[in-house]
């Protein structure tokens, strides 16, 4: 699928990012009921290493907690800085992409809860696909009832996507004159279609259930969110604010669509200079990832490490 990136109503400075439909919901931690604490250590944690990795602080850090505000505090040669932390996500734009991935997630735990009854889906992939978020599990869906009318007809084998086809007959023979990829169709269930495909790679489970959705956002709703999220979190108790893309829940799950968020904001950034009365920098990280983003450093702010500079070459380094 083609990804666009297009002016809204012909305004090229606020471009709507169109995500095709992608996974998400992604288990990156083992468990669930991860505390709050046990979160913005993560965090944290990541941070710093990408700091590290990108050679902008090389430590040693010292870290103890706050007071909640601030969540942490940070000690760089001799000096304390209070941190606040807090996650952005796609979430928070599309709130019905939060019931497409719990309820990939129920239709996961009861597939386990019965493994005898789904052996036919071994070595595939369930995908329960959210093409139109405002289509999906419509207001007063019960998400349980919807979770058992996906398990019922998945009890029946109908194959899964391009079952006709694999990779070595491909190589020795060649595509067919007709390709049929209409195995695997389950067919749809309150605004979401479920899909069977052949697992790319073995996750050590019999049968893996993923929630996926189509979506898109505008720019500027990038924009606007994050300087909302400034304004609560600008208070005299905090001076650093690090924003986490990418960043698991609770349950050990993040969302691969939120990336999607810190690279329009890396891109383009926050489309005017932030006005905070006591943040002194504001730092956007796509979590897990070496990479971050300063969205907003007070002039003149004495921080851990130096303002973002573009490295010109010398004359001995190649133009």
């Amino acid at each position: 699928m083609d990804v666009s990136f297009v002016g809204h109503d012909g305004n090229p400075d606020d471009p709507i990012y169109h995500i095709p439909t992608s996974q998400a919901d992604h288990r990156v931690l083992p468990g669930t009921g991860y505390e709050k604490d046990t979160l913005e250590d993560l965090q944290l944690w990541a941070w710093l290493t990408a700091l590290a990795f990108n050679q902008i602080v090389s430590g040693p850090v010292g870290v103890r907690p706050g007071t909640d505000p601030p969540d942490r505090i940070l000690a760089v040669d001799g000096t304390e800085y209070p941190l606040e932390l807090t996650v952005l996500t796609v979430q928070q734009l599309r709130t019905r992409l939060g019931g497409v991935r719990k309820l990939a997630r129920l239709v996961h735990e009861r597939l386990h809860d019965e493994p005898s009854g789904f052996a036919h889906l071994a070595g595939r992939t369930i995908v329960i696909a959210a093409f139109d978020l405002d289509r999906a599990l419509p207001p007063g869906t019960r998400r349980t009832d919807v979770a058992e009318q996906v398990v019922t007809a998945l009890r029946e084998d109908r194959g899964f996507m391009g079952d006709n086809l694999d990779s070595n007959r491909l190589a020795a023979e060649g595509l067919p004159t007709t390709i049929d990829l209409s195995g695997g169709d389950y067919g749809e269930f309150a605004g979401l279609k479920v899909r069977a495909e052949r697992s790319a790679v073995s996750t050590g489970d019999p049968v893996t259930v993923v929630g996926a959705a189509q979506a898109e956002f505008r720019l500027i709703e990038a924009q606007t969110l994050v300087k909302e999220i400034i304004a609560k979190k600008d208070v005299p108790e905090n001076r650093i604010l690090l924003i986490s893309a990418g960043a698991p829940d609770s349950d050990g799950f993040a969302c691969p669509l939120d990336f999607w968020l810190f690279d329009a904001l890396w891109q383009h950034g926050l489309g005017g200079r932030p006005h905070p009365v006591h943040l002194d920098c504001v730092v956007l990280q796509a979590w897990g990832k070496p990479l971050v983003a300063e969205l907003y450093r007070r002039p003149g702010a004495a921080l851990p490490w130096p303002p973002p500079t573009v490295r010109r070459p010398t004359s001995d380094q190649p133009q």
